[in-house]
This record gives structure tokens, C-alpha cells and sequence, in this order.
């Protein structure tokens, strides 16, 4: 059976603080878009996982997000695993927690192993952070670290004009993480506080100038400026997510930005 992986976009993002040992402590709000990987699961004679797609040949075989998944569940039966990757790796994109979630999700009901949700994020966070998200992907806040979750109602991204811009180098997270200035950070908690008091009352007339992104604050980063849209740096990754009331001009948009990639989420 062919399982949907979504990506994700943070439609904002305060970095609020960090513990003892350096972790940052933030408040997010994080959205599925429709961009997925296709993972086919089918039970075999060993446990084999294969990664396709022009990303697959960016995943480690031995080590990464899927086998993890698998070696939490322990399930008694075993299955081959197919991901097709189109997500960009390292993009801020979330790819390898999708991946994951939909694994514990998929093996969980296929070998009716009876985890419920809630058991699925405790598993998911010892992979990621954002994997508890992904357990049931769609508008939902992030706190603490950014792995508790609170589910918000679904944030129709059909009612607007959205893409991505995909540079050729994704960043590490934690690389990015270590450029940051707190003292820079986290001016911008109203605001989320006031998209998320709209989300919940279904009210999305002001929510994209609301947007932002507190790896931003980075003076390196460079979030481009796209006329009639709004902008945001997507998670600690180096893709930007553009969101308009209005079509986009390709042809225009190819012209100013021609070293990047640009993706039509609506297509």
C-alpha cells in the first residue's frame, strides 16, 4: 500500500529561550502542504528499506529516519519499505519526520501493533522533534522544544496561491541553531499568539502578514521579496515559502531568481 509523506512549512516561528544544555525552547506554528514522498509498504521475507526519487540518493541506507521508526515498533512481521523522496533533504521541510510518522503510523496499523496517537509522538520524538507533528499532519502549535502538540483546525491552503523556492544547498539544523542571537529572537510572539487566535476561530483574512520566522534574524539569511506575496524562511532550512491572494507570475519570478528552483504547490 502507497502511503502519502507530507512535507511542512512553520507559518511562524519565535525562538524563546534555551535550557541547561543548549536546546532552544520555541513556539511554533507548523502547517502540512501539499508536497509529499510516496512510501509503498508491503510485507516481505527480511526488512528492507530503499529510498528512490531525485532525493533518494541523499539518504543514508543504514541510518535514518525510517529505520529508526522500524526499531521502535518492533514488529513481528517483516516488510519492505519503498520511499520515494521528493521533498529536498535538509530543505526545513520536515521530510525525514514525515517519513518517520508515516511509518509509526502505517506499520502501527498494519500489524496492528495498538499504539495510540499519543504513544506514536512519544515514540516519534526520540527521532525528531517535529516527528509528533506528523502523526496527524495538517495546522497545529508546537511548544517546548517544539514537540509538544496542539492541534489546531486545518488551515485551508486551497483558498490561496502558494510555492516554494528551493535553493540547490540545504542547511544543517544545528549548525543554523549556533548562528542564532536570543537577544534578536522572540519579538514576535504576538503575533503568533494572534495567528493562532484567528486559526482557531476560522478567521484567515489576516494571517499572512502575521508570518515569521526568527531564524530570519540571522544576518546571512536572505528570505526574497516577491511581489504581492507573502514570504517566510521555511523551519531552519534554507527553503522559503511564498503565499499570495493573487496567481504568481512564473515567467517574472524565473527571471529575478533564475539560480533557484521554484515549485507550484498547486499543481
Amino acid at each position: 500500500m502507497i502511503y502519502k509523506s507530507h512535507a511542512k512549512v512553520n507559518l511562524a516561528l519565535d525562538i524563546l529561550g534555551q535550557d541547561k544544555n543548549g536546546y532552544h525552547f520555541v513556539q511554533t506554528v507548523l502547517q502540512k502542504i501539499p508536497l509529499f514522498d510516496e512510501i509503498n509498504i508491503e510485507e516481505f521475507s527480511e526488512n528492507l528499506i530503499i529510498f528512490e526519487g531525485k532525493e533518494g540518493p541523499f539518504i543514508n541506507d543504514t541510518s535514518n529516519t525510517v529505520s529508526e521508526a522500524m526499531k521502535l515498533l518492533k514488529p513481528s512481521k517483516k516488510y519492505k519499505i519503498t520511499v520515494k523522496k521528493n521533498i529536498p533533504v535538509g530543505s526545513g521541510l520536515g521530510g525525514g519526520s514525515s517519513n518517520a510518522a508515516t511509518v509509526l503510523n502505517a506499520i502501527n496499523e498494519i500489524g496492528n501493533l495498538g499504539f495510540s496517537k499519543d504513544g506514536l509522538r512519544e515514540m516519534g520524538v526520540k527521532i525528531g522533534i517535529d516527528v509528533p507533528f506528523f502523526i496527524e499532519p495538517g495546522t497545529a502549535v508546537g511548544g517546548h522544544y517544539g514537540e509538544k502538540i496542539e492541534i489546531l483546525p486545518d488551515f485551508n491552503l486551497e483558498n490561496f496561491y502558494t510555492i516554494l523556492i528551493i535553493p540547490k544547498e540545504g542547511k544543517i539544523t544545528k549548525s543554523m541553531y549556533e548562528k542564532i542571537d536570543i537577544k534578536k529572537c522572540g519579538q514576535k510572539k504576538s503575533q503568533s499568539e494572534e495567528m493562532i487566535r484567528m486559526m482557531k476561530s476560522m478567521d484567515s483574512s489576516g494571517i499572512l502578514s502575521l508570518m515569521h520566522n526568527d531564524f530570519e534574524t540571522i544576518d546571512e539569511v536572505k528570505t526574497p521579496q516577491i511581489k504581492n506575496a507573502s514570504t517566510i524562511l521555511c523551519g531552519s532550512g534554507t527553503t522559503v515559502f511564498g503565499i499570495s491572494n493573487s496567481p504568481f507570475d512564473f515567467e517574472e519570478l524565473s527571471q529575478e531568481l533564475p539560480h533557484l528552483r521554484i515549485l507550484d504547490l498547486r499543481q
